[in-house]
């Protein structure tokens, strides 16, 4: 909570309105180093002041990924981890399952990200993420934060599924409906013994 608080008060200090982009507006700050959305009730993306010397299509791209993070409700999740690493800090498990979580909504949103901005901006999509990696993330766990940028192999893995479009086969939907029947039917089933007088 403090971490949160913190924060969200150097920022609310320190931002610039630069425009608005569907129903979240976003900001230019000093206080943040990599592209965010950040906020509980009415989240907005935050741009640090240094990138908005970049070339425009890299900008809107950083903004386009921040508004696929508030369209998923990505700060929401967020909170939901904040709220359980907190309270089961001790449990390895959970660790592991937010930062799975984590990961994948960096991977579904890159690729809704690259569904608007075209094919063809792939390796441009890539290349800025690559250059926002140099920029630190604020909080991990403990901060609300929707970053654009990771470092390391969870970057490397974000590349490497950007730059290899995914084929799903139609046909992989049929087993996938027929384990969720026999699961469901498996365990929510009950079994009626009868007794004989």
């Amino acid at each position: 909570v403090w971490s949160n608080v913190s924060l969200i008060h150097r920022l609310v200090r320190n931002r610039a309105f630069v425009k608005q982009c569907g129903r979240v507006q976003v900001y230019s700050t000093e206080v943040l180093k990599t592209p965010c959305l950040y906020g509980v009730f009415h989240p907005v993306i935050y741009l640090p002041k240094s990138l908005l010397g970049e070339e425009k299509a890299a900008v809107e791209q950083m903004i386009t990924h921040e508004y696929v993070h508030y369209l998923h409700r990505d700060y929401i999740w967020a909170m939901l981890r904040i709220a359980l690493v907190s309270v089961y800090w001790f449990h390895p498990f959970l660790w592991i399952a937010a930062f799975c979580s984590k990961k994948d909504a960096e991977l579904f949103c890159d690729e809704t990200v690259i569904s608007y901005i075209g094919e063809d901006n792939r390796f441009c999509y890539g290349a800025t993420l690559i250059k926002m990696a140099r920029n630190p993330v604020p909080g991990e766990f403990f901060c609300q934060v929707m970053a654009m940028s990771r470092k390391g192999r969870e970057l490397e893995k974000r590349i490497y599924a950007i730059s290899n479009r995914k084929h799903y086969s139609g046909w992989l939907i049929i087993p996938l409906i027929i384990g969720v029947c026999f699961v469901v039917m498996s365990t929510c089933s009950t079994g009626v013994i009868s007794l004989a007088d």
